[in-house]
Parts: C-alpha cells; sequence; structure tokens
C-alpha cells in the first residue's frame, strides 16, 4: 500500500516541510533529519521533497489514500515544531471527495428491505385469484350444494357436504399456497460491486435476503473474506436493529447460525468484503471541450466473462445510456455531454459521512437516471419500473454526489460471493450493480484551453441557513429571506488541468428575471483571510486580479447575503467559469 518502498534512510533537510504550508522553523531551529529513503512504487506521487528525497508522498487507492511520512514526526525539528498541526490538516484535506454511492449501506434502510424483499418469482395470488377462489367457494357450499341435495331428495345430507366442502377447499388451499412457496429456501442477492483502474481489489457490498417457504431455522455459511451483521431498520424516522437469535461466527469463514424465518417471510443481511476475483471493466476516455459541455470519446472494454445490461456513462454530474456490454467485447464512446451546471460533490475529501445541510432529503434525483428505463419516473413505484433496481440504488446513495470522474455503470445476474446454506436445500437469486471508475483526461490537442466553465466544476456547501424558510439544496433554484446568507466552495474537476487563470465570471440570476434588488455577494480572500465584497449585477459579471480569490487547487469560495430588511431573493444560478489560458501538449 505504501507510495514509497523504503529500503534505507539518511539525513535530509525538512525546510520543503515548513515551505508547504508556509509556516517556516524557527531560526534556531536544527531542520535536518533522518528520513526513511526509498523508490516510489506505481501510482506514487511526491508531495514535497528535499532533492531526490521524498518527504510526503502519496499514492490513491480507489476512493482513499495512503500518505507517506518519510520523517519521525515524534522526534526534532517535528516534535517541537508549533505548527505541525498545520502540516497534518495540508494532508489531510487534500484528499478526493467521495460519490454518494461511496459510502456503503449506511441510512436508508427502508429503500434496502424494499429491494431484498423482493424475491423475484415469490409473490402472493392476486386479488382476482382469491376473489374467485372464494366466489368458487361460496357458491358450491350454498347454492349448488342445497340444488343438488334438493334434486336428490337428500337434504338432510348438508351436514356432511358442507364440512367436506369446507375441508376440501382448505386442502385445496393449503396445497395450492404450498406449491407457490415451493419447497427451497431461496438466497437473494443484491450486489453493488466496485472497482478502480488502479488497483485489482474491488468493493463488494451485498444486501442477503434469506426467504423461507416454512418457518425454519438456518445456517448460512459466506465466503472467506467477507463479513455479515443483520440490516438494522426503520422505525418513526429512527433507526434501529432488530432483535435476533442469530449467532455470527467469524473464523475462516463467516457462519450466519440459527437464522430463524417465518413463513413466506425474508430475513435480510448486509454483507460487505473485498475481492479480486470480480468483472473487470476497463476502458480509457478522452474529453473536449464543447460551447456547452464536452465531447467523450474513447472505449469501454468488458474483461469478463459478465455481460452487463442497462449499462450508463456517469461523468460531471450527468448521465448517458449506453449499449448493452456483452463478456469480453469493446464498447467505442463517442458522445457529447451537454452539462451547463456545476457537478455537486461531497463535503469534503476527510468528510466520514455526506452531510445535508440544506435538511431536504427524500429520493435523489439522480437514482432514476442511473438506470436508462427509469430516467422519466418520479419515484420506485411507477408503473413499470423494476422495483429491485431502483431500491437498490436508493439504498446505496448516501448523496447527490455522482463523483468526481467518469463511471461505468451496468446491471449482471453475477454474485462474487458464493453463499450457502448447510441445513437445507437452496437456490440462490442474484443480482450486481456494477460501478467501475474510468481512466478519463482532456483530449491531447494543439488548441489552448482558456476557460473552466461551471460544467468542468463542481460545487459543495461551505454554510447554510440552519433556521427559517429558506429553500436551499444547491446553488441553483434557491430561495432565500432576508438575513439569510449561504456559501460555496467552487472547484475544477479533478481531470481538468488548472488554467493560470487571470480573471473569473461569477454567473448571478434570478427566477424572476432582472425585477429583483440584486443581494450581496462575498469572495473569501484567501491572502487576507476573510471575505471581500464585490460589486455586480444581475448576469454575468467579470472580475480581473483575482490572485487572492483563487487558491492552488482552483477553488473559489463565494457567498450570498440577503440583507435583513430586504424581501425575499429567489437565485435561479449561482456560480463561477474561470479565465485564463493553458496548453495541452500534443
Amino acid at each position: 500500500l505504501l507510495p514509497v518502498a523504503v529500503d534505507g534512510s539518511e539525513d535530509a533537510s525538512l525546510a520543503p516541510l515548513a515551505a508547504l504550508i508556509d509556516e517556516p522553523f524557527p531560526l534556531q531551529a536544527q531542520v535536518e533529519a533522518q528520513v526513511a529513503t526509498g523508490p516510489l512504487v506505481d501510482g506514487g506521487q511526491v508531495l514535497a521533497a528535499d532533492g531526490s528525497t521524498p518527504l510526503i508522498a502519496k499514492r490513491e487507492m480507489g476512493y482513499g489514500r495512503v500518505d507517506f511520512l518519510a520523517a519521525d514526526p515524534g522526534l526534532e525539528p517535528l516534535r517541537s515544531w508549533d505548527k505541525l498541526d498545520l502540516l497534518w490538516a495540508w494532508v489531510l484535506l487534500d484528499g478526493d471527495p467521495r460519490p454518494g454511492w461511496a459510502y456503503g449501506f449506511r441510512s436508508r434502510w427502508d429503500s434496502a428491505s424494499q429491494a431484498v424483499s423482493a424475491v423475484p418469482g415469490v409473490k402472493l395470488p392476486s386479488v382476482i385469484q382469491l376473489c374467485g377462489f372464494l366466489g368458487i367457494y361460496v357458491v358450491l357450499v350454498g347454492p349448488v350444494n342445497f340444488l343438488v341435495l334438493r334434486r336428490l331428495k337428500r337434504r338432510e345430507l348438508s351436514w356432511l357436504t358442507i364440512p367436506a366442502l369446507v375441508v376440501l377447499f382448505s386442502a385445496i388451499a393449503y396445497v395450492t399456497g404450498f406449491q407457490l412457496r415451493g419447497s427451497q429456501a431461496i438466497l437473494h442477492q443484491l450486489t453493488v460491486i466496485q472497482t478502480w483502474p488502479d488497483t485489482n481489489t474491488a468493493r463488494v457490498e451485498s444486501l442477503l435476503g434469506v426467504w423461507s417457504p416454512r418457518r425454519a431455522s438456518y445456517d448460512i455459511q459466506l465466503e472467506r473474506g467477507f463479513l455479515a451483521r443483520p440490516m438494522p431498520s426503520e422505525f418513526g424516522g429512527g433507526t434501529f436493529t432488530a432483535i435476533s437469535e442469530v449467532t455470527v461466527e467469524q473464523g475462516e469463514e463467516t457462519t450466519l447460525r440459527h437464522v430463524r424465518v417465518d413463513i413466506g417471510a425474508v430475513q435480510p443481511f448486509v454483507v460487505e468484503g473485498y475481492s479480486q476475483d470480480v468483472p473487470r471493466i476497463g476502458g480509457d476516455l478522452s474529453l473536449s471541450a464543447t460551447e456547452d459541455g464536452f465531447h467523450v470519446t474513447g472505449e469501454v472494454v468488458n474483461e469478463s466473462d459478465v455481460d452487463l445490461t442497462g449499462v450508463s456513462l456517469v461523468l460531471a454530474g450527468s448521465v448517458r445510456a449506453l449499449p448493452d456490454l456483452p463478456a469480453g467485447e469493446v464498447l467505442p464512446v463517442d458522445v457529447v455531454v451537454k452539462n451547463a451546471y456545476s457537478t455537486p460533490t461531497a463535503a469534503q475529501g476527510l468528510d466520514p459521512y455526506p452531510a445535508n445541510p440544506s435538511g431536504y432529503g427524500g429520493y435523489y434525483p439522480y437514482t432514476y437516471e442511473l438506470v436508462p428505463q427509469l430516467a422519466h419516473v418520479d419515484n420506485c413505484y411507477s408503473p413499470g419500473v423494476d422495483l429491485r433496481r431502483c431500491n437498490l440504488l436508493t439504498s446505496i446513495l448516501a448523496s447527490n454526489s455522482l463523483g468526481p470522474g467518469a463511471y461505468l455503470i451496468g446491471w449482471s445476474d453475477y454474485a462474487p460471493e458464493t453463499t450457502q446454506v448447510l441445513n437445507a436445500n437452496a437456490r440462490s437469486i442474484d443480482m450486481s450493480l456494477h460501478i467501475a471508475e474510468l481512466e478519463t483526461g482532456l483530449a491531447r490537442t494543439t488548441e489552448r484551453t482558456s476557460s473552466v466553465p461551471p460544467g468542468l466544476m463542481t460545487w459543495r456547501f461551505l454554510e447554510v441557513p440552519s433556521t427559517g424558510f429558506s429553500y436551499i439544496e444547491s446553488p441553483y433554484n434557491m430561495y432565500l429571506e432576508g438575513g439569510d446568507e449561504v456559501s460555496f466552495r467552487f472547484e475544477p474537476l479533478p481531470f481538468v488541468p488548472l488554467p493560470k487563470v487571470e480573471s473569473l465570471v461569477i454567473h448571478l440570476e434570478s427566477s424572476y428575471g432582472n425585477q429583483e434588488r440584486v443581494p450581496n455577494v462575498d469572495l473569501w480572500d484567501f491572502a487576507m483571510g476573510r471575505w471581500k465584497h464585490v460589486d455586480l449585477g444581475w448576469g454575468d459579471t467579470e472580475i480581473g486580479e483575482v490572485d487572492r480569490y483563487v487558491d492552488s487547487t482552483g477553488g473559489v469560495q463565494a457567498r450570498i447575503r440577503v440583507p435583513t430588511i430586504a424581501p425575499p431573493s429567489a437565485i435561479s444560478r449561482f456560480d463561477v467559469t474561470l479565465l485564463g489560458e493553458t496548453s495541452v501538449e500534443e
């Protein structure tokens, strides 16, 4: 995992560490120290060095990152350096935000339960069938029975025929129900498989439902390397874990003992682990800017023997449907992504869980766009919607961020882990959602990139009003009351080369045209460490000499303030374009 293969040590100057945060060591301090040395491994990147000796290096792995500090912070000069906390902050906050599906099954348990309970082929008889069965029963027990006995002039036999018909129909109902339920238990596995181009290890998370045709207790064994826990339930707006007598044994394999399941019920679990034996999806995409988005070209390769259906390309907050990708096939990609607005991202790279600062929850609209068949529906219960797919997506999305990179989304009937029932016959019904991050970069041309428009940038909240009746879910379509203020951070997507920024454009538009009073807008002055008011009107306002407003990663922090005595303000758009110049060599 380390970005450096340590094989020795030497003395080096730690002055480059102080230069990172612009906080030099005290003049009398000794800046020489013994550091660990070695060559960089594949994927390792140097963040600070003394000549050719790395002092800080990093290696990105999946959604995370491994940082390597060559010097011992428990020894001088770092031990007594009062600015060491700033160095740690610099290292930790350099992480990339995670997409909404990267947090696993953590909160949306109602949707998870709906998904795993929708076992294909297992359903109750329809209302029409039940009514028909009861109708035949009533007709035979009543009128038919009476007419037959009257015709035979043996109406006294009704004391025998009526109980006999009741017993007969009860037996038919029991046998029919037994046949409908079958004789085998069913393991219903809904899996999310996430892969990355920089590692062969995949993250695997599953919803496992144990369905039983009768009241029974099962022992279930998972594949080595996977752990399981009972699925929590949502009740009254809170979350709790249902009391269960299930014993989870963790040895070389994980075994669930005494899983009690009622007749026709589902006992759900969450299974998590990592695997190197999963379908691999590779590819390389190139982007070139257009007037209202960008042109994506390249190819995607299915390097496995698993067919993918319902394939989509997720890039910069947009979702584009692609053809199915059979096993071993290469899919050419040549699409235009029109995206005029910034892409939402997580709170920060260090964020352990994506907060929803605006307070508005519910189903995320991106859920339906991730599956082409669901692109024009409002919820998972619209006619013709696949409940399993829709609810699985809803349960895995912890935020509305679709990530800073390019991802291929596809579906299959494959299960990466082998799960078996030890004490009964059982069959498996599997479905997997594949999320593969793809290599992405700007197209290599001799053209010069003169701007970074909002479509190639991300946004996240810095601060939002905590009270009142404001409606704020993004920099678009906001409703602010008097006295409210909201601030955002805008930053280029990771694969966009940062130009030498010469000016920036603030886009400010009202939902009601230009009739409203323009709210106050501030930009964060990184040099002074405070907000600074800027004068602008509706539409586009260009601001020059912006070195103090743009940080080293191209980030711009902007704030809208509505005066206390002012009427509410409806903002339809508030974002930023960076203007500058950078060359992309051929």
